[in-house]
C-alpha cells in the first residue's frame, strides 16, 4: 500500500481547453467540457487502478483502518452533518436541503419535526396524527404532505407499516 504524502498539489490554471484531453473548448475559469470530468475521472480509475475506486483508495493509503472521509473533513475540504453524513460543500447544501431532517440554520424539516413527534410519542400513527404533530410543531401540513412524511420514516427504518397509511413505531 502507498502512502499520501499529503504534500499541497501545484496550483493549475485552466487552459481554455478540456482537461480530460479530448481538445474541446471549454469556459472561461472551467477545466471541464460539460460531464467529461466524470468521464476523466472513470478514465483514470480505468487507466491507472484497474477501474477499482478500492485500488485507488489503497494506493493513497486509504482503506477500512484509514478512512478517506475523516482526512477530507481533516483537511478542511468536507463536513460532517449532525445526523452523520459527509460530503463536500455543494453535496453538504442539497443533503440538507433536501434529504436531512436537520435544516442548515439548526432547525428542523417536517421529517425531522415528525420523526422528533415520532419517537417522543410512540405507538400507532396515521396521516392526522402527523399532521397535527407538524402543525404543533410549527410547520404547515397536508394530509398529503403528512403521509409523505410518514412513508419516508417507514423507508428509513423509523416506523413499521401495520395498514394502509397506518404505521406504528419500530421502538
Amino acid at each position: 500500500m502507498a502512502t499520501d504524502t499529503g504534500a499541497t498539489p501545484p496550483r493549475l490554471i485552466p487552459s481554455g481547453k478540456c482537461f480530460c484531453g479530448c481538445g474541446e473548448d471549454v469556459g472561461l475559469g472551467s477545466f471541464f467540457a460539460r460531464g467529461h470530468d466524470k468521464t476523466a475521472e472513470g478514465a483514470l480509475l480505468a487507466a491507472r487502478y484497474e477501474a477499482s475506486v478500492a485500488h485507488l483508495l489503497d494506493h493513497h493509503g486509504f482503506g477500512p483502518d484509514n478512512s478517506v472521509t475523516e482526512a477530507a473533513i481533516a483537511a478542511g475540504r468536507w463536513a460532517e452533518c449532525r445526523c452523520g453524513f459527509r460530503g463536500g460543500e455543494q453535496s453538504m447544501r442539497n443533503h440538507q436541503k433536501n434529504h436531512c431532517a436537520y435544516r442548515a440554520d439548526g432547525g428542523l424539516t417536517h421529517e425531522g419535526a415528525l420523526l422528533r413527534a415520532v419517537k417522543e410519542g410512540p405507538g400507532d400513527w396515521d396521516t392526522a396524527r402527523a399532521v397535527q404533530a407538524l402543525r404543533e410543531a410549527g410547520k404547515p401540513a397536508s394530509e398529503s404532505r403528512a403521509r409523505d412524511k410518514l412513508r419516508k420514516l417507514h423507508e428509513d427504518g423509523h416506523l413499521v407499516r401495520t395498514g394502509p397509511a397506518r404505521y406504528r413505531t419500530t421502538d
